[in-house]
């Protein structure tokens, strides 16, 4: 069963909606990230030198432009949304990790320190139930 980007967020701006529609939800966290708490313009094709470009890449603040500028959407505010990117990002190093992808290659794909997946991992396992719990059901 496929979850939705609200189930899976909780609150999510419009803005984001249109953003993960037009170019998949890594490329909308990689936006989120870098430029989060940002007023981007988009009023023109986006430039080689432009924040958009740098945060996503030419391709994606291409397709980006396209769908805002066929909303009309002329500046927009990235939101920071820290705590559901840190949530997020937990999740997704969990998942990697359990599909037996080595560590370096994690941290090369979060953008992050080997050590810094380390800490990910180890507050995970520390935060998760007592392994000498038993289940009730």
């Amino acid at each position: 069963m496929m979850t939705t980007p609200r189930e899976k967020y909780g609150y999510l701006p419009a803005i984001l909606f249109h953003i993960l529609e037009a170019v998949g939800e890594d490329v909308m966290l990689r936006l989120v990230t870098a430029c989060g708490g940002v007023r981007l313009s988009i009023t023109n094709e986006p430039r080689d030198d432009s924040r958009l470009v740098q945060a996503v890449g030419k391709d994606a603040a291409l397709k980006i432009h396209a769908r805002l500028a066929a909303e009309h959407i002329k500046y927009f505010d990235v939101p920071i949304m820290s705590k559901r990117l840190e949530r997020e990002r937990h999740r997704r190093i969990l998942a990697m990790r359990g599909d037996g992808i080595k560590v370096c290659d994690i941290a090369l794909h979060m953008g992050m320190t080997e050590r810094g997946i380390y800490k990910a991992l180890e507050r995970a396992r520390d935060t998760g139930p007592d392994p000498r719990q038993l289940s009730l059901l």
